[in-house]
């Protein structure tokens, strides 16, 4: 896997947001959300700032925006800011805002928030722990960066290299990524905290690893 300039992704997932394949893929959201919902809201309150980064349309942002004092979600491409704007109009959630931005150089202060959450996002980019970093950079002390990659071991891997492979990927248009495995991804975040945890996500068939990083002074 290349490593991607900050416009080249754009472009890349400018085609993923606009495809028509995303309205069909919305129900899938609301089901995943769920669950990515349960290893968030511990970390949430009423006097806490929430971020997310590659927030896409904002899905699970404006669901989880009301139990926050503000939530940002940030993306490279503006078709996703664009939906994720109409989104939280629709769904009335004042204290949601978006930014475009680049998630390898964060447009925020050190310490800006309380949750730093991604998922989706990792496994695009060979660098990914410089992504990692910046997520911790930008957290406060004593807050979360929490983060879901794909787990190698289930049904994605198997979807993703078929429709990798074929035709298939006109209609499932996601860029280059990579699945891993529970090791590997714990080793990295514990170059950055040795207390960080990974956990496969409950069910196990969605096929989530949740990777959760506590920022020390």
């Amino acid at each position: 896997m290349e490593t991607k300039t900050a416009e080249q992704a754009r472009i890349e997932w400018n085609a993923v947001w606009q495809s028509p394949t995303q309205r069909a893929i919305g129900v899938g959201r609301k089901f995943y959300n769920r669950y990515l919902k349960r290893e968030i809201s511990p970390y949430s309150g009423a006097d806490k700032r929430f971020l997310e980064i590659g927030c896409g349309t904002a899905s699970l942002l404006c669901d989880l925006a009301p139990s926050f004092h503000e939530a940002v979600g940030l993306d490279i491409s503006e078709a996703a800011l664009e939906g994720a704007t109409r989104r939280a109009g629709t769904m009335r959630v004042p204290n949601a805002r978006f930014i475009q931005g680049d998630c390898f150089a964060l447009p925020f202060e050190d310490g800006s928030f309380d949750v730093v959450w991604s998922q989706g996002l990792h496994e695009h980019f060979p660098n990914y722990e410089e992504i990692l970093r910046e997520e911790y950079r930008v957290c406060k002390v004593g807050g979360r960066v929490i983060a879901g990659v794909p787990y190698r071991y289930s049904y994605p891997t198997v979807w993703y290299k078929i429709s990798r492979a074929t035709r298939c990927h006109n209609i499932w248009p996601w860029t280059e990524q990579v699945f891993f495995k529970k090791g590997e991804i714990l080793e990295v975040a514990r170059r950055i905290n040795p207390e960080a945890t990974a956990h496969v996500m409950s069910p196990w068939g969605l096929g989530i690893l949740i990777v959760k990083i506590e920022k020390h002074g």
